[in-house]
């Protein structure tokens, strides 16, 4: 028998907008059973179609489930009819009541989408909702994957599409900025015909209304919630006719994002797809009151295409970096690489600021090693033992006068509870 497409899950939780016209539902396992491969959850992932009739029990189309057949272990049976809606399937790994890995999107935003809206599907719920804690969001995260979305839609487009897949593929945030405010232009008509479909123009409406409230600070998660903070954007959510205006008004929130982004300054490591993020106080955008401003101090993203996440994620407020006590502030984290499946090794990569006080944020690190006449490989290992020994800790500073860390890691590293 194929087992590519089967996974056995432990339930599965309905969530999304109110209103929404297909459905969203992701299912999940419990640590500690292994996440399924990327092969198995792409299977199970395709999208199915659902019984439309929320008195029943859902009922699916082409699904693959533990025991093989046609019918699901928790009374879920194959039919046609007529009466059927889109199933968008999802799958994540639980544990201690965090998502702590998921096949689509991100696990902070999904985490917290779920507390929010699994209260909006309570009749359709069969399982108890999985998820007890929030998480904090990580800002430049859904930025990143809102450029890639953002791009990734154009890239058809015949003038652009080699500068446009060129971008994607150098894995550098400052190749997306570049294009998305010298290239892309949405109210362009050689633009707007590759979008010119209602699933598209509400999909890219929800990516933006979405992404600039979360850079305030704002989480939102349905198109109701959307809609009353960007009412220019309810018509696209709702599925409504399009004309030309629709597509200006998606370029204006565009370059609303983009506005946003004139702060941030990231560095793409070498030899790598990750990319260090820092926010220049002296740019114009600079607002030490949105959520962006305030998480920008070194946070690595891996900007590889469909799998970025948050690598390491810095938990010092900007006051306590300014008041570290040198001009330089290093920020060190490591990366384990796993040669074969008996042994791994732990890299650390090392980011030090030229002058973060006055925001020159470039990588000063081996120039200090000259001044100092000190061997790389020497310090590094002695910041190794430094994070072993404390392996609660995240940040390393001031190793001029002698390594000492600060900055406590959370229990999901990234993943932080707030509640």
């Amino acid at each position: 028998m194929d087992t590519a497409g089967i996974v056995e899950f432990d339930g599965y939780v309905i969530h999304g907008s109110e209103n929404s016209t297909d459905r969203d539902v992701l299912y999940y396992l419990l640590d500690p059973k292994p996440f399924p491969s990327f092969q198995q959850c792409s299977e199970f992932c395709r999208t199915v179609k659902i019984a439309a009739d929320d008195n029943e029990k859902s009922k699916s189309v082409n699904s693959s489930f533990r025991n093989g057949g046609d019918d699901d272990p928790h009374g879920r049976k194959a039919v046609e009819n007529s009466s059927c809606v889109e199933e968008n399937r999802n799958i994540c790994l639980i544990k201690d009541g965090y998502i702590v890995q998921i096949y689509k999107g991100n696990e902070d935003e999904t985490n917290n989408a779920l507390l929010r809206t699994y209260p909006l599907h309570l009749k359709e719920q069969r399982f108890e909702n999985p998820v007890k804690h929030s998480m904090e969001r990580v800002c430049i995260l859904k930025i990143v994957r809102s450029c890639r979305a953002l791009l990734t839609w154009f890239t058809k487009h015949k003038q652009h599409r080699l500068t446009i897949k060129n971008s994607l593929r150098s894995c550098d945030f400052n190749e997306y900025l570049k294009t998305l405010k010298n290239v892309v232009d949405i109210s362009d008509p050689e633009f707007f015909k590759l979008i010119s479909n209602k699933d598209s123009i509400k999909s890219l409406a929800f990516q933006l209304g979405q992404t600039i409230a979360l850079i305030r600070g704002i989480e939102i998660y349905t198109k109701n919630e959307i809609s009353e903070m960007f009412p220019d954007l309810a018509d696209m959510l709702m599925r409504r006719e399009f004309t030309e205006k629709t597509f200006d008004i998606l370029n204006k929130h565009k370059n609303e994002l983009l506005s946003h982004l004139t702060c941030v300054k990231s560095f793409k490591i070498a030899n790598s797809s990750w990319n260090i993020f820092f926010c220049d106080t002296n740019e114009p955008s600079f607002n030490d009151e949105l959520l962006l401003c305030q998480q920008l101090n070194g946070i690595v993203i891996d900007m590889k295409v469909g799998v970025e996440f948050c690598i390491y994620f810095p938990f010092c407020s900007r006051s306590l970096l300014m008041n570290a006590g040198s001009s330089c502030s290093m920020f060190a984290f490591s990366h384990s690489l796993f040669t074969n499946e008996h042994s791994n090794s732990e890299q650390i990569y090392c980011w030090m600021c030229k002058d973060y006080m006055n925001n020159n944020f470039e990588n000063h690190f081996d120039e200090f090693l000259t001044t100092h006449s000190l061997a790389k490989e020497d310090l590094l290992e002695t910041i190794r033992k430094e994070i072993v020994k404390n392996k609660q800790y995240d940040l390393v500073f001031d190793i001029s006068s002698g390594v000492r860390v600060i900055g406590q890691r959370q229990k999901l590293s990234h993943k932080i509870a707030i509640d």
